[in-house]
């Protein structure tokens, strides 16, 4: 099956604190990386973890807040440092493309690979790129300032053969591979096996939604519905709900919450706050709602 993961890099709020850095991520797609959020450090943790920083090809920001973007202008000076070629894509809020424009202005970065900004529309849940079986989406969050969850979807078609038709006639390595294609196939005694007849097509739809920086709001449960798996922020713990809502963020038990009636099948957690020495608190709080959830951990590897 191809590989569809999620590797994390950083997850504390605000600020990197106790050798932790802030959000960011890999969403990893077969030989497609995407780099998803980049606070400070991030590029230290692609050194650590062994990621290829050249084959990122993508870069979403969900929000111009610091602990989202601080890792971006060391990032871009890396790219040209270690000779990229690949054009660099950047998605992100209104005001991402004057960023980007202004670190290679003001520090004279000479940058010889191609950079194609994009702003995001956060009037609704928009496609955003596309690759070869997999897209990426948009949606709004509700936070103090502009901010976007991205939605990672498989599209990928396989076909599959019936099995009473593999122990009937017996099929050589060959003709399987030949159906697999949407070819007939014709056997010795001249029958002819109709590609439509004998194999049933199956569309896998693995998906993957980050949802950084949010209040709770039940609109967000719409774009997310029945995701696979959901990054969701959980600053704080619930009994500090004033604080939450007074600053946009979301509690453990609110992140869990959401994950059940959006109805996904495993949540993992993050952006939490450094008041926390132990994530295991957020941890037990959200799991209390929904069972299937997981830290995240800087160098933790989840499978979509």
């Amino acid at each position: 099956m191809t590989t569809f993961e999620v590797i994390i890099l950083g997850s504390m709020a605000a600020l990197p604190f106790n050798g932790k850095i802030t959000s960011a991520q890999i969403v990893r797609y077969d030989n497609i990386f995407i780099l998803v959020d980049c606070g400070e450090g991030t590029q230290m943790n692609l050194q650590k973890y062994r990621i290829p920083q050249n084959k990122i090809s993508c870069i979403c920001i969900s929000h111009l807040h610091g602990d989202h973007i601080f890792g971006l202008p060391g990032l871009l000076s890396s790219f040209q440092h270690s000779q990229r070629k690949d054009a660099l894509y950047i998605f992100g809020p209104a005001g991402i493309k004057s960023y980007v424009e202004m670190i290679i202005q003001l520090t004279q970065q000479y940058i010889s690979f191609e950079i194609i900004i994009k702003e995001i529309d956060l009037s609704g849940k928009i496609l955003i790129h596309s690759f070869p079986f997999f897209n990426m989406y948009s949606f709004p969050l509700d936070h103090r300032i502009e901010t976007s969850g991205f939605l990672f979807v498989e599209n990928l078609i396989t076909t599959n053969i019936i099995k009473e038709v593999l122990h009937k006639y017996d099929l050589t390595i060959e003709q399987i591979k030949l159906l697999k294609a949407g070819k007939d196939v014709f056997l010795e005694d001249g029958t002819t096996l109709k590609n439509a007849l004998i194999t049933k097509q199956h569309t896998s739809t693995r998906s993957y939604a980050y949802c950084s920086d949010t209040v709770y709001n039940e609109k967000t449960i719409t774009y997310i519905d029945s995701v696979f798996c959901l990054y969701h922020e959980a600053t704080y713990l619930h009994h500090l709900l004033d604080k939450a809502i007074e600053r946009k963020h979301s509690t453990a038990q609110q992140a869990a919450e959401t994950a059940k009636k959006a109805n996904v099948k495993k949540l993992i957690i993050g952006h939490f706050s450094s008041r926390y020495y132990d994530f295991n608190v957020l941890l037990e709080e959200a799991r209390a709602v929904f069972p299937e959830t997981y830290l995240a951990l800087e160098g933790h590897t989840f499978s979509v």
